[in-house]
């Protein structure tokens, strides 16, 4: 099955757990046959949330390593910065750490105030769409009256 994309495949370990298609019997009746659809909706949810969680796994790490990089980088970076300042305007280190600080307290204080602010109401469109659906499938169970 050249054709066929690869995320269309079962894992071979897995693969046997469904019967082939004729293997199957045609079910009885509706509720064997919606109970026959969702089992089988719910096997592939199953296979392919373990595929994502595996995914998921083997990024966190390298992610809390970037993260933790990217902290010790800015930690080094603001010591630097207090010596520097401390040289070159001839203030002591720890007026230079006072100041810097400082900045980080408004920075951090500007930005809880970004947060803080309203945010645009997500998904405008998509609830627009259903609201027009829900309207639609109304008018569907409940017809005008065709004048007669």
């Amino acid at each position: 099955m050249p054709d066929e994309h690869p995320d269309s495949r079962l894992p071979s370990n897995e693969a046997g757990q469904f019967p082939s298609p004729n293997e199957t019997e045609l079910p009885k009746n509706w509720i064997e046959a919606l109970t026959g659809l969702v089992s089988s909706r719910i096997a592939i949810f199953q296979i392919e949330a373990k595929e994502a969680a595996s995914s998921a796994l083997a990024k966190i790490l390298p992610l809390i390593l970037a993260l933790s990089f990217s902290l010790m980088a800015w930690l080094l970076l603001v010591a630097g910065l207090i010596g520097f300042i401390s040289q070159g305007c001839g203030w002591s280190w720890y007026d230079a750490a006072f100041a810097l600080a400082g900045g980080h307290l408004l920075l951090g204080v500007l930005m809880l105030l970004l947060v803080r602010s309203k945010p645009k109401e997500p998904f405008t469109v998509t609830r627009a769409e259903f609201e027009k659906d829900r309207k639609w499938l109304n008018k569907l169970k409940n017809p005008p009256n065709s004048g007669n």
